[in-house]
C-alpha cells in the first residue's frame, strides 16, 4: 500500500508536469494555428460549406460596395438620383499618423495609411489600414436613413467640398450635398497631430416645406475577413468587436455568415480589429444606439460592417440636428486607445487573466520607460517576481526538507496501519500537525507560477507595444520568433539544468517525462514570439540560481 501524500512531493511533482503539459497543448494549439494560414473554410464540413454558400445566395447585393443599413419594414425611401460613372475625386488626409484620401463620392474615408508603421520590419511599405477596393477593401462612410420618403445621400452620392485644402491638423474638411426638396446636409472632418481618432460631424439643415425623420448611420466596411496570415484562436481574438454597455462582443467571421449581430446600449464603440489594429466608430457616449455586425455579399464579394445607428429623429422645419462621433483608425496601442476613452482599452482583450496581465503590462512599460528596451524590462520584471516570490520558494523547500526528515517515521506509520487506511491518515495529520508542517506549502510556488506564466503569454501575444520592437542583436522583433534560435536553445539548456538539481522522481515514468522535457519545450518554442521565450529563459535562469542557494542553505533533498 502507497501512504497517502495529500500534497506531498509525489502530487508536488504531478502538478509540475500537469502544468507543463498544460502549457505545451494551449501553447502549441496557438503557435499551430498563427504560424499556419490555411484557406477560408478549409477545415469546415461539406455541410458546412453548401450552407455557407446557400446564406450567400440569399443576401447577395447589387452594386459594387456594401450601402446603408437597412430600414425598419415600414419606412420607406426614394431612389437617389442616378449618378454617370467617372473618376472619383478626393481630397487628401495629412498629418504626422494618417496619409489617405476622402472620397467626394459617398464622403467616406476610403484610403488611410499609417507611414510610421511598416508592414514587415526593415521594409518600405506601410500599413494601410483602409483601402478603396480590391480583395482586402476596408473604408469608413456615414449617412441619413430618411423614414417617410426623403431623400438622402447615399454611397454615390458626389459631395462638394466647402472648405479649401487638404483635410489636416488645424484645417478640417467640410462636404456638403443638397436635395431637391430644401435639406442640406453637411459633414466636417477633423484631425490633431498624434491622434489615431478622426472626429465626424453630421448635421441636417431642414430648409424644406415640412418636419422630416430620420436616423443616422455611421459604418467601418471590411472585405474578406480576416488579414492573410491572421486567424483568432481561443487566446486572441481578431474580427469583428465592439463594447457596449459594460460587455463585450466577439463577433467572429463564420458565425456573421449565419446571421447578424445587435446590441443597443448607450456607450461603448463598434468596429473590427485585426491583431495589432482596430478600425471602430466611437459614438457619442451617454446616448442610445444600436450597433450591428454583419454580413452580405456585394458584386460577388464578401464584406463584412461594423455598423451604429441612432434612433428615429424629428426634424422640424427650419431647425438643424447634428450627430458627432468619431472613427479610431489606428494600432492597439495603450496610450492611444486611453486617449480615446469609452472603453477603447477593452479592444485589448486579456481575458481571465487580466487581473495579473494588466499590473504586468504597466510594470513593463513602466521600466521600459528608464531602461527603453522592452528585452531588459522583461528581465527586470521577471527577476522582480522571482524576488517576490523567494520567501515561498524557501519556505517551500524547508517543507521539503522537513517532510524528507519525516520519512522513517512516514515508513514507521505505513507499516503499522498497512490494514488500516483511515487510521493511517489520521495519524500522518497528527504528525504533521505535531512538527507543525503543512504539506501543501510545497505547491505554493508551482501555483503561483501558472497564472503569473500565461498571464505574461496572453500580454505578449496580444500587445502591440511589442511588434517590431527591438532587444539586442540579433533580435530585432520581440514579437516575432528568434531567426537563429539562440533563445529558445539556451530556454532547453537552462530546464535542462534545472530538471538536475530538483529530486529524482522515484517512478520511471516521470523520470522519462522530466528527460525528455528541455528537448520537447525547445522545439515548441522554437517558433514562439522572441519576447515569451525571454521571459521563460530569464524565468529558469534565476530559478536555478535560487535553487542551487537554497540548496547550499538547507542542504540537497533526497534523490
Amino acid at each position: 500500500m502507497q501512504p497517502l501524500d495529500p500534497i506531498g512531493e509525489g502530487n508536488r511533482k504531478n502538478l509540475i508536469l500537469a502544468f507543463i503539459l498544460a502549457a505545451v497543448v494551449m501553447i502549441g494549439y496557438e503557435v499551430y494555428v498563427y504560424y499556419t494560414t490555411p484557406e477560408e473554410m478549409r477545415n469546415l464540413s461539406t455541410e458546412q460549406r453548401q450552407e455557407i454558400l446557400n446564406a450567400d445566395i440569399e443576401i447577395e447585393q447589387e452594386g459594387t460596395r456594401p450601402g446603408a443599413p437597412a430600414l425598419p419594414k415600414s419606412a420607406t425611401i426614394l431612389a437617389a438620383p442616378e449618378i454617370q460613372a467617372r473618376e472619383i475625386e478626393s481630397i487628401a488626409v495629412k498629418s504626422d499618423v494618417f496619409s489617405g484620401r476622402v472620397a467626394m463620392d459617398g464622403g467616406r474615408i476610403d484610403e488611410l495609411a499609417l507611414p510610421q508603421y511598416k508592414v514587415e520590419l526593415g521594409e518600405e511599405e506601410s500599413i494601410n489600414l483602409f483601402a478603396p477596393n480590391g480583395k482586402r477593401a476596408h473604408y469608413f462612410d456615414a449617412g441619413w436613413l430618411g423614414h417617410d420618403g426623403t431623400v438622402t445621400p447615399d454611397g454615390n452620392t458626389p459631395w462638394q467640398a466647402s472648405s479649401s485644402g487638404d483635410l489636416t491638423p488645424g484645417n478640417p474638411l467640410q462636404l456638403v450635398w443638397q436635395n431637391s426638396t430644401g435639406q442640406t446636409f453637411r459633414r466636417t472632418y477633423s484631425i490633431e497631430e498624434g491622434d489615431y481618432a478622426v472626429r465626424v460631424t453630421d448635421e441636417i439643415i431642414n430648409a424644406g416645406q415640412r418636419d422630416i425623420r430620420l436616423s443616422h448611420f455611421s459604418q467601418v466596411h471590411k472585405a474578406g475577413g480576416a488579414n492573410e496570415g491572421e486567424k483568432s484562436t481561443f487566446v486572441n481574438y481578431m474580427g469583428p468587436l465592439g463594447y457596449v454597455d459594460g460587455k463585450l462582443h466577439e463577433n467572429k467571421y463564420d458565425k456573421l455568415k449565419k446571421r447578424p449581430e445587435t446590441a443597443a446600449g448607450d456607450t461603448g464603440w463598434w468596429g473590427i480589429s485585426s491583431r495589432y489594429f482596430l478600425a471602430a466608430v466611437i459614438p457619442e457616449q451617454d446616448v442610445p444606439h444600436t450597433f450591428q455586425h454583419k454580413y452580405s455579399r456585394v458584386g460577388g464579394q464578401a464584406f463584412y460592417s461594423a455598423i451604429v445607428q441612432s434612433p428615429e429623429i424629428l426634424v422640424r422645419k427650419n431647425e438643424t440636428v447634428s450627430q458627432t462621433y468619431r472613427v479610431y483608425a489606428g494600432p492597439k496601442m495603450m496610450s492611444a486607445l486611453e486617449k480615446e476613452g469609452a472603453e477603447l482599452t477593452r479592444a485589448v482583450d486579456y481575458g481571465w487573466f487580466a487581473i495579473i496581465a494588466k499590473p504586468l503590462f504597466k510594470a513593463l512599460m513602466w521600466v521600459n520607460s528608464f531602461v527603453g528596451n522592452l528585452g531588459f524590462a522583461i528581465i527586470i520584471v521577471t527577476i522582480a517576481l522571482k524576488l517576490a516570490l523567494f520567501p515561498l520558494a524557501n519556505k517551500s523547500y524547508k517543507a521539503m526538507q522537513k517532510m524528507k526528515d519525516l520519512q522513517p517515521r512516514m515508513a514507521d506509520l505505513k507499516e503499522r496501519y498497512k490494514d488500516d487506511r483511515e487510521k493511517f491518515t489520521m495519524e500522518t495529520m497528527k504528525m504533521y500537525q505535531t512538527e507543525k508542517i503543512n504539506p501543501a506549502s510545497g505547491c505554493w510556488p508551482v501555483l503561483m507560477q501558472i497564472p503569473i506564466f500565461f498571464a505574461m503569454y496572453k500580454m505578449l501575444l496580444v500587445s502591440f507595444e511589442f511588434r517590431h520592437a527591438p532587444f539586442i542583436g540579433w533580435i530585432t522583433d520581440m514579437s516575432s520568433k528568434d531567426p537563429y534560435f539562440v533563445l529558445p536553445i539556451l530556454m532547453g539548456i537552462s530546464m535542462y539544468i534545472q530538471f538536475k538539481l530538483q529530486p529524482t522522481p522515484p517512478d520511471d515514468m516521470q523520470k522519462n517525462i522530466m528527460r525528455l522535457m528541455p528537448i520537447f519545450m525547445t522545439v515548441m518554442f522554437l517558433m514562439f514570439p522572441s519576447g515569451l521565450v525571454l521571459y521563460w529563459l530569464t524565468n529558469n535562469v534565476f530559478s536555478v540560481g535560487q535553487q542551487w542557494y537554497i540548496m547550499k542553505a538547507y542542504g540537497e533533498p533526497a534523490k
